[in-house]
This record gives C-alpha cells, sequence and structure tokens, in this order.
C-alpha cells in the first residue's frame, strides 16, 4: 500500500492530506481485512480479548457477554499480536497476522472499524424489538403491541418519505420479512 505522509501536491502549492476516520464492513469482511479470526471463531471478537462463548447445542455459535474481566482490545496489543502470528505461523488471541491499514497515520484498529450499523443493529437489535413488541407470545408484557397493529399500520402508511427513498414503507405485519432498510 503506498503512502504520502506529507500529503499529495495539486494545482502547485495546494496540498491535499486526508486521513481514515472509520471502516465499516459486514463482519466476514472485517475479519479478512482486519487478518483476524470471524465473529464465530475464539477470539473473534475485534473490541476484546475475551475467547467468546459456544454453546454445545449451536456449535456455529459464539457470543462475547461482557463480564467485569472483559479485557478491550488496544491498537498496540493488536499490532503486537499481528508480529507474534506472522513470526510464529499461528494466530495470537484471534488475530492472523498484519492488517494492511496500520501501516496508515493516525488508525487505531478497536476504534476505525466502527460496529456495522445494518447487520448489528437494523437486522439485530430492530428486529428482535419489533419481533418482541408484535408477537402474540409476549401478549401480557406491557410493551407488547400486537393488539394494535391495524392503527400501527395505518400510521406507517401515512408517512410521507423523501423522493430519494426507493422503497415504501410496509405493514408491520410482515416485519418478520423486512430488510434493513424498512428498520430505519
Amino acid at each position: 500500500m503506498k503512502t504520502f505522509p506529507t500529503g499529495l501536491k495539486a494545482k502547485g502549492e495546494m496540498v491535499i492530506r486526508c486521513h481514515l476516520l472509520a471502516v465499516t464492513l459486514d463482519l466476514p469482511a472485517r475479519a479478512m481485512v482486519m487478518n483476524m479470526k470471524q465473529f464465530n471463531g475464539k477470539f473473534g471478537c475485534c473490541y476484546c480479548e475475551d475467547e467468546g462463548v459456544n454453546p454445545a447445542n449451536r456449535p456455529m455459535l459464539r457470543y462475547y457477554p461482557y463480564t467485569a474481566t472483559s479485557v478491550p482490545r488496544l491498537n498496540e496489543g493488536m499490532i503486537n499480536d499481528a508480529r507474534k502470528a506472522a513470526t510464529t505461523g499461528e494466530p495470537v488471541k484471534g488475530i492472523k497476522g498484519a492488517c494492511p491499514v496500520v501501516v496508515l497515520k493516525y488508525v487505531d484498529l478497536p476504534k476505525t472499524f466502527v460496529i456495522d450499523w445494518m447487520h448489528s443493529v437494523l437486522l439485530g437489535v430492530v428486529k428482535t424489538l419489533l419481533s418482541m413488541w408484535c408477537d402474540a407470545s409476549y401478549k401480557k408484557e406491557s410493551f407488547y403491541v400486537g393488539d394494535k397493529m391495524a392503527l400501527v399500520n395505518s400510521r406507517l402508511q401515512r408517512i410521507q418519505v423523501p423522493d430519494y427513498i426507493v422503497r415504501q414503507q410496509r405493514n408491520i405485519d410482515d416485519h418478520k420479512h423486512w430488510k434493513g432498510n424498512y428498520c430505519y
């Protein structure tokens, strides 16, 4: 990767400098670019150094619950682990080797690679909340709105979206089939 530490000269004396502020990728792409194990592998979280929990009945699932002993990943630690992994040929705390963006100035790996908004928030948290609000198995809970679906649907259909948004809002009855762009 070629870098220009003093900037690029353009049109005579003008110097252009830029910095990479954030990178957002889906989880498999993030693992590939960061050269580390995927989210479902041991030490696959790019924000902490926890091994993760793998339930016996779900072998492809791994999650990383916060505990008082959770250790956050730090840039220097990730760079050192990458050096060790490159030397030994074995992953160190999930890091398989060097990440190509570390050559850029001001990059802090855990801070630069931000949470994937669409998959983590919209298709994760928002769809979970929608399911809980609408699913009849929660009808005894105070947050349940499944008995007010007609009202919710009529209000959703009255929303006037800007013309640059191509998709029109769908009924909440169909929330299980919503794509990420219906959830914001």
